[in-house]
């Protein structure tokens, strides 16, 4: 599920970055999602932020309740930055 988070960079245009939450059905590292995201999406659509979870809290009708992460943040364990240069996965691979 992708979500907007407020941006921690000053002056950063929009005022707002994006967040993926994702439920895996197999262990995948967050830096290899990160990558392939990088290398498959427009720049624009490659969250700067992914976060792996059990499962998405749902209503009686079954839908995700996005408000939940609302005011989370993303400065937690387990919160992949993947830096300013969202689009270039060398930024999570260190290269």
């Amino acid at each position: 599920m992708m979500i907007r988070t407020p941006s921690a960079e000053r002056g950063a245009r929009g005022g707002t970055t994006l967040q993926l939450d994702v439920v895996l059905a197999r262990d995948v590292p967050l830096p290899d999602l990160h990558a392939w995201l990088a290398d498959n999406l427009p720049r624009f659509m490659v969250p700067r932020y992914l976060e792996r979870r059990d499962a998405f809290p749902k209503t009686p009708s079954e839908r995700v309740e996005k408000w939940r992460f609302a005011g989370e943040g993303v400065d937690r364990p387990g919160v992949l930055d993947a830096g300013d240069r969202a689009g270039d996965r060398r930024a999570v691979r260190g290269g």
